[in-house]
């Protein structure tokens, strides 16, 4: 992380070492806003996710992004709430350095992996969001699935919560064929309505960005 975003994170409303407060004689578990919380080990997640195959079979994508979706509303939500709660300002009147910052820290804190931000085409309307260690990753690596639709999902909802825009995403990369991270593009819905043939066809991520950028906007 460079300087620019280490000195955005003093204070840091998501330092692991104050967020979570654990009572072990309760057995509860609590974010610094009081939020209860609960862990899940790979066991759990790897059972959770056979049980949702054996359960909807070719359906189990849909509902996987669906959940995504689900969650990502509710964690733009928490994130938003957090962060005003915290710092006595909203990300709206906010640098762009400390709220990347803090969204990387909510991810990591979060235990969904870490995430980096590449804005490099932000002018043009399209992110590029790259995530170290994403929870599902080593599932979908083990059962072969293509695409992290869980993360895709997420992704897509936290984007739209703070851009204002309906956008959506796509895994274009991903550890789950054996790349080091998974990489996603982030645009408007309708500019990303042929993205998920580019990746089934087999083009790579700086094709499909490429293929973006001349993207007609509706």
């Amino acid at each position: 992380m460079s300087d620019q975003y280490v000195q955005a994170l003093v204070p840091n409303c998501f330092s692991p070492e104050s967020y979570y407060k654990l009572d072990v004689r309760r057995g509860v578990l609590n974010n610094r806003f009081d939020t209860k919380c609960c862990t899940f080990s790979a066991h759990a997640l790897r059972g959770l996710y056979l049980g949702l195959v054996h359960e909807t079979g070719p359906a189990a994508k849909l509902v996987l992004r669906r959940c995504g979706e689900t969650w990502g509303r509710r964690m733009a939500s928490r994130f938003m709430d957090e962060i005003k709660s915290f710092y006595g300002e909203g990300p709206e009147s906010m640098s762009m350095a400390r709220f990347i910052a803090l969204a990387q820290e909510y991810f990591a804190v979060s235990g969904w992996g870490r995430l980096h931000f590449d804005l490099d085409l932000a002018a043009e309307g399209i992110f590029v969001a790259e995530l170290e260690n994403p929870i599902m990753g080593d599932i979908f690596f083990e059962n072969r699935e293509k695409m992290d639709v869980l993360m895709e999902g997420i992704l897509k909802e936290l984007f739209s919560h703070a851009s204002g825009e309906l956008l959506d995403c796509y895994e274009t990369a991903g550890v789950a064929e054996g790349h080091p991270v998974s990489t996603f593009v982030i645009a408007l819905a309708t500019r990303l309505k042929k993205a998920p043939d580019w990746v089934e066809a087999g083009k790579q991520h700086a094709e499909i960005v490429a293929n973006l950028r001349t993207a007609a906007v509706a």
